[in-house]
Formats: structure tokens, C-alpha cells, sequence
């Protein structure tokens, strides 16, 4: 179970940590309270984000499209796996990757549908896919002061997303789901090249786990389910140079994660 390196070329899902998710990991000492942990790991590693700030793509329409990547920190699963493996030869999982593609489309009255998304992709036993959708809506449309005389935005976002990643071969098989619901206020200065902002999210979201191994004489099968309730503080800046966006974001989380993502797009 060591394709890790593949994955990282495409950039998707953190393979690399389930790549070490095999049958010790789940059937070893491994109990809910280690699940509860990895979970809000994996869960801020899948928290939506679109690299920018309070303002919309364009006051009656606008299009962006391009790709994120990022690092989420994962203490517990790196401890995790070290309780493992005595061998001394595993994987530095202290950070999980992720990323995938961008979207967005911003429509009149600053409604927009913004999008997260790695398409259903399978490679020898491994399948991962994410989809995040999210509405927003910038709240400067019907404040005109604000909107005229400063360059401060200000949007509202609520995003749902649904991950899965699975495993499965001759004698071990494991699928995990991830799902997140988000609410967002984000505050920005729209200036002409460049857009520093701010963001503060509420996140509830669940985790659930089923594996088998056919490694013994009976099969073993684990199950474990678990929910956290968490607040997100982002911190980023928005590059703009012509249609080429870039965008750097920070974001802690309140049981003490953090999460680092680069944005490269074309807005149109």
C-alpha cells in the first residue's frame, strides 16, 4: 500500500495517509477517541475554501476556474501511525495534502456558486473523490455607502461537502466519508491588484469508517462514526494581475489544526 507518490503528482487527496490506513492502524489499539482526532484532521483538510476575499467576480457576471492545493497539520494520525509501526520506516504524516479544482460564478445582486471539486478517480484498489458546493452572497450589494465610498467587501457563504476515499484488495478493503456543512462571513479591501481578507466559519461535520480484513482465519470488521462542531479563522490575499488570480490563505481551527492552501486561476 505505498502509492503515495502518484497521488501527490495529482494533486488530489491525501493518499499518502491512506496509504498507511491498513489493517494495524484500524485493529491495533486503535479506539473512537483516535478516531474522533483523525477525523477533525481529515474534516479540516476537506473545510470548503476558494482563496478569496468579500468581493464577487463581477457586478453582473464573472467566471473563475483553476486549481488549489494546500497542507492541513495531522498530529494525531502521524502519532497514530508511529504507534503502529515499529519498524521506524513509515511515512511523515504529520501534514496531510490536499487539492483539486476551483470554480466560481458570480451572478447580478452578488449572489454566486462557488465549487470545490477532484473527480471520481481510481488507480490499483484506490478511488477518492470530493465535491463542495457553496452560495454566497456579497452584503455590500445593498449597503451603497460602503459600496461607494470604500473598498471593503463583505460576503455571507454556506457550503456543503461530501468526500470519499476507499481501499480494496485481495484481503482488506476500507471506506471512509467525509461530510462538512459551513457557514462563512468573509470581509476583504477590494483594491485594484490586490485583496487581503479575513474569514470566521462555523463547521459541522462527520466522519464515518468501515474496514474489513480477510487477513485472518474470520474476517474482522471495525466501525466507527464520529461529529465535531468546529470554528475556522482564515486569514488570506488575493493576487489579481490581469485575468490570472493567485491567492494565499491561512486558517486555524479551534481544536488546534492549521491549514495553509495556494490558489493558481483564470478569472473570466
Amino acid at each position: 500500500m505505498k502509492h503515495s507518490l502518484i497521488f501527490s503528482i495529482f494533486l488530489l487527496f491525501s493518499s499518502t495517509a491512506f496509504a498507511q490506513f491498513d489493517e494495524s492502524l484500524f485493529l491495533n489499539n486503535f479506539s473512537q477517541e483516535d478516531f474522533d482526532g483523525i477525523s477533525k484532521e481529515f474534516g479540516a483538510a476537506f473545510s470548503f475554501t476558494k482563496n478569496s476575499g468579500g468581493d464577487s467576480l463581477g457586478k453582473l457576471w464573472g467566471v473563475e476556474l483553476g486549481l488549489i492545493v494546500g497542507v492541513t497539520e495531522a498530529p494525531k494520525l502521524q502519532q497514530k501511525i508511529e504507534d503502529n509501526d515499529s519498524s521506524g520506516d513509515q511515512q511523515d504524516l504529520s501534514y496531510i495534502p490536499s487539492g483539486g479544482i476551483v470554480a466560481g460564478l458570480s451572478m447580478p445582486f452578488g449572489i454566486g456558486l462557488e465549487l470545490n471539486y477532484i473527480p471520481n478517480f481510481d488507480f490499483e484498489g484506490f478511488g477518492i473523490s470530493n465535491t463542495a458546493i457553496a452560495l454566497r452572497w456579497e452584503i455590500t450589494e445593498i449597503l451603497p455607502l460602503i459600496e461607494e465610498l470604500t473598498p471593503l467587501k463583505i460576503s455571507m457563504r454556506v457550503a456543503y461537502g461530501s468526500a470519499n476515499f476507499n481501499y480494496q484488495d485481495s484481503t482488506e478493503e476500507a471506506d471512509i466519508n467525509i461530510n462538512n456543512t459551513e457557514l462563512t462571513l468573509l470581509a476583504g479591501l477590494s483594491l485594484p491588484a490586490f485583496e487581503p481578507y479575513l474569514s470566521l466559519g462555523h463547521i459541522q461535520g462527520s466522519t464515518d469508517l468501515r474496514a474489513e480484513s480477510r487477513s485472518f482465519i474470520i474476517p474482522v470488521e471495525v466501525a466507527y462514526d464520529s461529529e465535531f462542531i468546529a470554528t475556522k479563522l482564515s486569514a488570506g490575499a488575493l493576487f489579481k494581475l490581469s485575468i490570472l488570480r493567485l491567492g494565499v490563505e491561512y486558517s486555524y481551527f479551534d481544536f488546534g489544526i492549521n491549514r495553509l492552501n495556494v490558489k493558481l486561476s483564470f478569472k473570466f
